[in-house]
């Protein structure tokens, strides 16, 4: 499994998926009093998520969300996925559109079904 927040997910033509500028931190200081406020802010970047289906054959809900520093939750991608079993790897991917509205810690969930996968914070 493989669950990230990147600059840019690119598809060769034999199917291979290049990720760059893999995202660890994103940061925003006011450089002077009269500048524009460093909150709220607007980040664009892509999500890529990729599974194998192993045992599951059936069609699952795939959800990735983000939730804020106050704890709310905000759906950022949302699609039904059919496991057909075995090690082939499926991969979701494409731009979001991040609304960062104070600082803080910022963790990022992939659910299937209801369950929640893997986590990773920004």
């Amino acid at each position: 499994m493989l669950a990230t927040l990147c600059e840019r997910v690119t598809q060769r033509p034999d199917g291979q998926l290049n990720i760059a500028g893999v995202l660890q931190r994103l940061t925003r200081k006011q450089v002077s009093p009269h500048a524009e406020p460093p909150f709220p802010f607007e980040h664009q970047c892509q999500y890529i998520v990729a599974l194998a289906a192993g045992a599951v054959l059936d069609t699952y809900h795939l959800r990735l969300e983000m939730e804020t520093p106050d704890a709310r939750s905000v759906v950022l991608f949302r699609d039904e996925v059919r496991f057909q079993g075995g090690a082939r790897t499926r991969a979701f991917f494409g731009p979001i559109s991040l609304l960062l509205e104070t600082a803080g810690l910022y963790w990022f969930d992939v659910f299937v079904g209801s369950r929640r996968l893997t986590q990773f914070p920004y």
